[in-house]
């Protein structure tokens, strides 16, 4: 797995980000993960998708989470690549 390096890293924080988003983000960071910022409003990790600022959370392909916010995609990642990993 390729590991996500720390000039990668500083570009998925904004200066909008509220001080729990960039929580999640180094969590996520920390546990591993691969973490993408395809926009100012839109995270990615693994099949799971963050959107600022609800927080409303999707898992790909069109799945709309009922759980948001930062803390519930933190829950939410690790079981989707759980998942993922057995198929």
């Amino acid at each position: 797995m390729k590991k996500q390096s720390i000039d990668d890293a500083a570009q998925l924080f904004r200066d909008g980000d509220p001080p729990s988003v960039k929580k999640m983000i180094s969590e996520l960071i920390r546990q591993g993960n691969f973490v993408h910022r395809k926009s100012a409003y839109h995270i990615k990790c693994g099949e799971c998708n963050f959107y600022l600022p609800r927080g409303t959370i999707t898992k790909d392909p069109d799945v709309k989470m009922d759980e948001r916010g930062p803390e519930a995609f933190l829950r939410i990642v690790p079981m989707t690549l759980l998942i993922d990993s057995d198929d």
